[in-house]
């Protein structure tokens, strides 16, 4: 694969805003293919994809709150909210990531993260 070819293209569609590919530019800033890796780009990628409703970045996004990656604190009740919004689409890693967030979390932890999940809407703009 072409990584740099790659990274090009997301950039571009990125300026058109698809949102599919804000989950692919933290991608690349999150493995440093066709880029140096930049967690703190990934994140800001992985955000606006995730806050829109893209899967993937909520994925990402779900995993770097539970390692604390990118600037962001290393916290189970973001990670599991992420994770149980792409999980609400059937995502199998999703389902996965947040099945496992559960068994580190208390019952209330839990509970609240669901809250969370349960009251938000993606971004339209």
């Amino acid at each position: 694969m072409d990584y740099k070819k790659s990274l090009k293209w997301a950039i571009l569609a990125s300026e058109n805003k698809i949102v599919a590919s804000y989950g692919m530019l933290s991608w690349h800033y999150t493995s440093g293919k066709g880029t140096p890796q930049n967690y703190l780009e990934a994140v800001k990628w992985a955000k606006l994809g995730a806050k829109k409703g893209d899967v993937f970045s909520q994925n990402l996004l779900s995993f770097f709150y539970h390692y604390g990656l990118g600037g962001l604190p290393q916290d189970r009740m973001y990670a599991h909210l992420w994770a149980n919004l792409a999980a609400a689409t059937g995502d199998k890693v999703a389902i996965q990531a947040r099945d496992k967030l559960s068994k580190e979390m208390t019952f209330q932890e839990i509970a609240e993260a669901q809250r969370w999940a349960s009251t938000w809407t993606p971004e339209v703009n």
